[in-house]
């Protein structure tokens, strides 16, 4: 009996929403996320483009690990990706305050769809990205 109740116990734990938390893909301007990895000690691709390239439809909601949220967890996760036929591939998380952060931020861009790049007769090409989420709360 007891095993059960600590397993409900866990289980309301892992479903209760945390109040007061925020999650947002930061956009804030190209040179500002450039000077922003390069103060974080980052070593991206100089191809790469910062920022986001545009989406087909809505990005997934991004839900605020529970582990982080239990440990009041913050921080910002830099992300590097490939966006080829609309899907990122070739993730690799930069930097980020882990506990299941860098996790879900995969997780979204995997489920992501983006309108691919062209080139100059309309051809979709493989484009570099590095991109930031903000882990806040508040």
């Amino acid at each position: 009996m007891k095993s059960l109740l600590f397993a409900v116990c866990i289980m309301m734990l892992y479903s209760a929403p945390v109040v007061a938390q925020s999650v947002r893909a930061s956009q804030p301007g190209t040179a500002f996320m450039a000077n922003a990895a390069a103060e974080a000690g980052l070593d991206v691709d100089p191809d790469a483009y910062f920022g986001f390239p545009p989406l087909r439809k809505r990005m997934p909601s991004i839900v605020y690990p529970v582990r982080a949220a239990q440990f009041q967890i913050e921080g910002r996760v830099y992300v590097e990706y490939t966006v080829k036929k609309g899907r990122a591939r070739d993730i690799r998380i930069r930097d980020g305050p882990e506990y299941g952060c860098e996790e879900e931020v995969e997780r979204v861009l995997r489920a992501t769809r983006f309108e691919p790049m062209q080139d100059e007769n309309e051809e979709p090409v493989e484009t570099r990205f590095v991109s930031a989420f903000d882990f806040s709360l508040n």
